[in-house]
């Protein structure tokens, strides 16, 4: 194992405060024996090398391990303080990513999958373990990203949970919202809420009232068309975003296709030009070579001299010679102007089509973010109604039921 390989070698050679860094001059034969060991760079090999750096270094702070080519290992010790912050950092940053309020409703919505599963669980269970599930659920999703630092996880969690637990209680109210559209049992659930009095083992009690922030009392009947409203317009509203989304994104690719074929047209004219009068020049050639056949072939028939008839007829001979390569030159020459033409035109009509395209597409986002916008003026009220109605459920959800004297 890497202990019996390593030990003497970082004793007699560093201390906690350096980076221990083997290459071939310092430590050939330790590097080898380790990757003779390691079939591959995984995550799980890495951490052994880690820890066993670690323990020979008398528990410091944090190490890192590197592996850099095959005959290369890095390790980084940082002192034990410095690795502590640095520690409650990085793995914060890798447990929140981009949002906290994301990573708070993803945890709460995956508690009340399980644990706290509201078409499952009654009002008792919720009121006895609630907040004990809650933090059971937020340390272990915080421990999966502490690499097992059992302390550090509880710290994060806690921290999470104190600095946003109006936030995190008000996730837990839409999901029991969200369920009790769909399941009898979360329905029941939240309709043990606002009861004047109900009877428990012989003992009355009033239940915790479902009002909100202006003093308005909520019943599962005002509750329930509310909620189903504010879901059927939400689901309208991010399909209307999503697809004013997709249109910008194709506009932005249109319009992106039609500045590459703007940048094409000089090369495409200047090819059609230069086909032109490549056209022309080998005609003119043609018809000079012709006259030049013509007028040899006249002399030919004019002359009676035997010795002046044979050059006549060898001239003759190489004039048709150059005539066909001319006329072969000619017709090269005007297929390459008619490919230059057609590219010309080709370049030309599919840019008119793309302007006509992103005309269209133009159009359409112009309505559709209209619509949207009026969408969002006719929503605001359900949004507020709901937003009241999620607050309320939050502060009852909190609370417990009170025994009646």
């Amino acid at each position: 194992m890497i202990y019996e390989l390593t030990t003497d070698y970082l004793k007699k050679n560093f201390s906690p405060k350096d980076d221990l860094s083997f290459s071939e001059k310092h430590g050939k034969e330790l590097v080898q024996k380790i990757y003779a060991k390691a079939h591959n760079q995984t995550i799980d090999y890495k951490e052994e090398v880690r820890d066993a750096f670690k323990d020979f270094l008398g528990k410091v702070g944090r190490v890192s391990v590197f592996f850099r080519g095959k005959d290369r290992i890095a390790v980084k010790v940082l002192p034990k303080e410095q690795a502590q912050e640095l520690s409650k950092e990085e793995v914060k940053a890798s447990v929140v990513k981009e949002s906290e309020l994301a990573f708070i409703k993803e945890t709460v919505h995956n508690i009340c999958e399980t644990e706290l599963n509201f078409t499952e669980i009654n009002n008792r269970i919720w009121e006895s373990t609630y907040l004990a599930h809650v933090k059971s659920g937020f340390y272990k999703a915080v421990l999966a990203k502490a690499h097992g630092n059992q302390a550090l996880a509880s710290e994060i969690s806690l921290e999470i949970i104190r600095d946003n637990f109006a936030y995190l209680n008000d996730s837990l109210a839409e999901e029991l919202l969200e369920r009790m559209l769909v399941s009898k049992k979360a329905e029941s659930f939240l309709e043990y809420y606002g009861k004047t009095m109900v009877a428990d083992g012989g003992i009355r009690f009033k239940t915790p009232d479902i009002i909100d922030r202006k003093g308005r009392l909520w019943h599962i009947s005002t509750i329930r068309p509310v909620v189903t409203k504010f879901h059927k317009e939400n689901k309208k509203a991010l399909g209307m975003k999503h697809l004013v989304e997709s249109l910008i994104k194709k506009l932005d690719t249109m319009q992106n296709d039609l500045t590459h074929l703007r940048e094409s047209k000089e090369s495409v004219e200047t090819e059609k030009v230069e086909s032109i009068l490549a056209y022309s020049e080998s005609g003119t050639k043609l018809t000079n070579l012709r006259k030049d056949l013509g007028k040899l072939r006249k002399d030919l028939a004019n002359t009676n001299q035997e010795h002046k008839k044979a050059l006549l007829e060898e001239e003759v001979k190489k004039k048709i010679e150059a005539v066909e390569q001319a006329k072969l030159a000619d017709n090269q020459s005007r297929v390459r102007k008619i490919t230059a033409q057609n590219r010309s035109k080709e370049r030309y009509e599919k840019e008119n089509r793309l302007k006509k395209k992103i005309e269209g597409v133009r159009i359409q986002l112009r309505s559709e973010e209209s619509y949207l916008e009026k969408q969002h003026k006719n929503f605001s009220g359900t949004q507020e109604a709901y937003d009241y109605i999620v607050d309320a459920v939050a502060n009852a959800l909190m609370r417990k039921k009170r025994v009646l004297g």
